[in-house]
């Protein structure tokens, strides 16, 4: 009588495909497993990449702001410099004209 023919040794033979197929799912399900994990790493890795842009955005911004700010008020002082010497000019020909008028 050969091997297979005691039962004894069917059920060691099918136990050990068994732990044979058992190992295969558990490599398998480990590589899906190991898959996840790197999608799931790129993921928030891809999130901290985005949080990063937006913060540099936001910097950008407030800089902008800042700059602008600092450029309107230079801008705001040019615009009442001229205001104030064309004031004096206006002012000094009327002078000029009423007292050349009267001699």
């Amino acid at each position: 009588m050969g091997f297979f023919s005691t039962e004894a040794g069917q059920n060691t033979i099918s136990q050990g495909v068994g732990s044979i197929l058992n190992l295969g799912t558990g490599l398998v399900a480990s590589n899906q497993q190991k898959q996840l994990l790197n999608q799931q790493a790129q993921i928030e890795a891809d999130k901290a990449k985005n949080q990063l842009a937006i913060a540099q955005l936001q910097l950008e911004a407030t800089r902008a702001q800042v700059s602008g700010a600092s450029a309107g008020a230079s801008g705001n002082t040019m615009l009442y410099v001229g205001l104030g010497v064309g004031a004096i000019v206006i002012l000094g020909v009327t002078i000029f004209a009423v007292t050349r008028s009267k001699s």
